[in-house]
C-alpha cells in the first residue's frame, strides 16, 4: 500500500513540474527520470531541460534539494549505500557520481555515446550504464570508477535490468496454472499442440 501512495505522489510530481513549467528557482522543468530510495523517504528526480538533480519528498512533493551543473541528465540510480546518485549525462558520455547528503558532485565516470538508463548490481558493486548512441553497455566498478568493460548490443539499450532469478519466486498471480507446467514423466519430445 505504501509503494501505491509514493507511486501516486510521484505521478502527482510530475503533474505538478508539467502544469506550472517553470519555477523560480530552476527555470523549466522537463523531469526525464525519477527513482525513489529504498526506503521510501526521497525521490531523485532527473532534470533535463535545467540540467540537476532534484531530491523531491515523495509525501508532500517539496524539493528537498537541487543540485545542478550535470549535463543533461537523463538516467539516474541511487548508489549501493544510499549516499550517493549516479546521473547519466547524455551530451557528454558520462556519469555524474552525486553525494545526495551534500548535494555536490563527487566525479564524473567516462562512459560509452549517449548512456541513458543505469543499474546498480549491488553484490558487484557495479554501476550498468545503458549507452544508446554507442549501441553498447558499460560495466562500471563503483569504488574505482573505471569502466571494467563494453558489451555491443545489438541497437541502442535505454534501461538496464538486474535480477536474482535463483531466488525469485513470483507472487501467485503471476505464476501459470499447473496445466501449462509439462509433466516430468512426459518424454522431452512430447509438447503440448496449440488449438487453433
Amino acid at each position: 500500500m505504501r509503494r501505491l501512495a509514493l507511486l501516486c505522489v510521484t505521478i502527482s510530481c510530475f503533474i505538478r513540474m508539467a502544469a506550472f513549467g517553470a519555477t523560480e528557482t530552476t527555470g523549466w522543468q522537463s523531469p526525464f527520470e525519477a527513482k525513489v530510495f529504498p526506503d521510501g523517504k526521497w525521490l531523485a528526480v532527473s532534470d533535463r531541460t535545467a540540467g540537476m538533480l532534484l531530491v523531491v519528498d515523495p509525501l508532500d512533493g517539496k524539493v528537498v534539494r537541487e543540485t545542478s551543473g550535470v549535463n543533461q541528465p537523463t538516467g539516474v540510480v541511487w548508489g549501493p549505500d544510499g549516499g550517493r546518485v549516479f546521473i547519466s549525462e547524455y551530451a557528454t558520455g558520462t556519469v555524474a557520481d552525486l553525494d545526495a547528503v551534500k548535494g555536490q558532485l563527487i566525479r564524473r565516470i567516462s562512459v560509452g555515446h549517449g548512456p541513458i538508463g543505469l543499474v546498480v548490481a549491488p553484490k558487484k558493486n557495479l554501476l550498468i550504464v545503458c549507452n544508446s548512441n554507442g549501441n553498447d553497455i558499460s560495466l562500471v566498478d563503483i569504488a574505482s570508477a573505471k569502466e571494467k568493460a563494453r558489451i555491443p548490443v545489438i541497437r541502442q539499450p535505454k534501461i538496464g535490468v538486474t535480477s536474482l532469478l535463483s531466488t525469485f519466486q513470483p507472487p501467485p498471480v503471476l505464476q501459470p496454472p499447473p496445466s501449462l507446467y509439462l509433466d516430468p514423466s512426459t518424454p522431452k519430445t512430447a509438447s503440448p499442440q496449440p488449438r487453433l
